[in-house]
């Protein structure tokens, strides 16, 4: 984004709205005697859908805060992430997670909600983290709501086939890694059977950890088969 601003004060003003929209270094600013020109790199915000057209996986938005918060405070959400059940969130933390987040999108990190397309309706998030663009790797996760009108219907299966799309085709990764407790069977029961990968293990401070390791060529081969 190029502005070519005049006058000082004009030059002032836009800076400042401009700095707490991108940080550095995504903002440089050139100025003359006859202009000023402002030039501002921001990431950009994300919304893709799963491949049947019910899921819609998107960026943020502060009005999401609620949503999020009743998530990780649900004691069946986080029942396998040791890093959320001991936390002490509150709804203002979880809003500046989110400015934060959609700050930074892509750069290093990707949290999206999942919604339902037909009732924007959000029912569970996920997205990337530890991203490396220069090894073209990066972790991948999905979290939903506990109630039995979003478990068992399939939208998990959904959501985790749209973020590798999107990570092979639009971020340009070459592997994504998938972690989770051994104890969490479900989901490592998904990853076998759906996306036949089979897993790692080590020992963390949680216990036994399976790793996945979802790999670009492999993914193309899984949908050729289908």
């Amino acid at each position: 984004m190029c502005l070519l601003i005049s006058g000082r004060e004009n030059f002032r003003n836009f800076s400042n709205v401009f700095q707490r929209l991108a940080p550095k270094p995504y903002c440089t600013a050139v100025s003359s005697r006859q202009r000023l020109t402002y030039t501002v790199s921001i990431m950009p915000l994300v919304t893709f859908t799963s491949p049947s057209g019910r899921l819609q996986l998107r960026s943020p938005e502060l009005s999401d805060a609620t949503n999020i918060l009743h998530r990780i405070q649900d004691p069946q959400c986080v029942a396998h992430l040791p890093h959320l059940r001991d936390g002490k969130f509150t709804l203002q933390g979880t809003t500046s997670c989110i400015a934060s987040w959609r700050e930074r999108a892509s750069e290093t990190d990707l949290f999206l909600v999942i919604v339902l397309r037909d009732s924007q309706k959000l029912i569970g998030d996920g997205g990337f983290e530890m991203l490396d663009h220069a090894t073209k790797t990066g972790g991948a996760g999905v979290m939903l709501n506990s109630n039995p009108q979003v478990r068992g219907k399939g939208y998990a299966i959904e959501a985790l086939e749209a973020t590798f799309q999107y990570g092979f085709t639009s971020l340009g990764l070459q592997k994504i890694i998938l972690r989770t407790l051994k104890e969490n069977v479900p989901m490592g029961n998904l990853l076998r059977k759906h996306f036949q990968l089979t897993p790692e293990y080590r020992e963390v401070e949680a216990g036994t950890e399976c790793v996945f390791t979802m790999l670009k060529d492999n993914f193309i081969a899984l949908h050729l088969k289908q």
